[in-house]
């Protein structure tokens, strides 16, 4: 799947919500996403990945430190993972619970592909990077990493002698905070990203376990890991609308709600349906994936107002005007203008 297409994939919005209790000002927060800021810290719905990346770009700028991710994830790490944290702290053992983070957490992060792998006597709970994240890879490995490191701590009673963290990119600027947050070794330039332990840690017991609250937890993530209907009908759609936005396919971009309907195999009444019971509509999908496209476009010079129109498939510039000013509150012109006296 390629970058493009798994930024257009929906994930919870526990993450974002989370975000915006750490940072006050929810316009900053929320700046290039079709998020509303006074609704943010209550939001309903899934989110799309390029949202949550661009909320975590604008938290990073807004930060007073750039290891502020790690307070927060320390902060949170067994709150905000759903079913998932259920069938961590009632797992009978620690492999058992390890093997519920590998197997479940994907879902919620599918920006990430997660896999166990034994070698040479250690288990390594390894993560692995589907996209670019540009400015915050380490922000989006070091928040699940410390969250495996938070349970492993938990079980294990604060002992990880033995224990280390494997990360693939260079030393940060904020070295010397890890000592503060990882009880254990940390290495950079690595072959992997990964919470690594001995391999016989696994058959340590849990003493929270509880057998019945265990399986309920499993089945709970078992039915939550599938897309619900509204989720994988929301998911196609943008799919689909993003793919001839950015191409430029077909006669009429974006494709009509009927020319979806039958891509995704269902009727347009059927449609209609599912994304009213995911809060949602088909044209506010449209207008969320043109916004951001066109913010997109006009950052780039070389397009003048009437190629970013052609591109999002207005049939003139004038009709492509009064979407933007719906949407922004402002002509094309004025916001290139505005973006202007910001890059200088």
């Amino acid at each position: 799947m390629t970058q493009a297409a798994i930024e257009q994939l929906l994930m919870p919005n526990t993450y974002v919500k989370y975000m915006a209790r750490a940072f006050d000002d929810h316009v900053r927060l929320t700046a290039g996403t079709p998020l509303l800021p006074d609704e943010i810290e209550n939001y309903s719905r899934p989110i799309a990945v390029q949202h949550v990346l661009t909320c975590t770009k604008n938290a990073l700028a807004m930060a007073h430190a750039p290891d502020w991710h790690l307070s927060w994830a320390k902060g949170m790490a067994e709150h905000f993972h759903g079913p998932v944290t259920m069938a961590l702290v009632t797992a009978p053992t620690l492999g058992d619970g390890l093997e519920a983070l590998v197997r479940y957490m994907p879902k919620r992060v599918p920006y990430h592909h997660w896999q166990s792998v034994v070698e040479h006597g250690f288990h390594y709970c390894e993560i692995i990077e589907l996209i670019e994240f540009g400015p915050v890879r380490a922000i989006v490995i070091e928040i699940p990493v410390l969250v495996m490191h938070e349970y492993v701590t938990t079980i294990c009673g604060g002992h990880l002698d033995g224990a280390h963290v494997e990360l693939r990119y260079a030393p940060t600027k904020y070295l010397d905070s890890y000592t503060r947050y990882f009880e254990c070794p940390v290495v950079f330039e690595a072959p992997r990203n990964a919470f690594v332990v001995p391999d016989s840690w696994l058959a340590i017991k849990n003493a929270g376990y509880e057998e019945s609250a265990w399986h309920t937890a499993l089945r709970r993530c078992e039915q939550t890991s599938s897309l619900s209907r509204e989720q994988d009908t929301l998911t196609g759609v943008r799919r689909e609308i993003f793919n001839v936005i950015e191409t430029g396919a077909g006669p009429a971009s974006p494709p009509n709600l009927k020319a979806i309907s039958e891509t995704l195999h269902v009727s347009p009444r059927t449609l209609i349906r599912h994304l009213r019971e995911a809060g949602t509509t088909y044209q506010a999908i449209v207008d969320d994936i043109q916004m951001v496209r066109a913010k997109e476009l006009l950052a780039n010079e070389d397009y003048r107002v009437y190629d970013v129109a052609h591109e999002l498939g207005f049939q003139d510039p004038a009709s492509f005007g009064r979407s933007f000013k719906r949407w922004f509150g402002m002509t094309p012109g004025a916001y290139r203008s505005a973006m202007d006296i910001q890059w200088r």
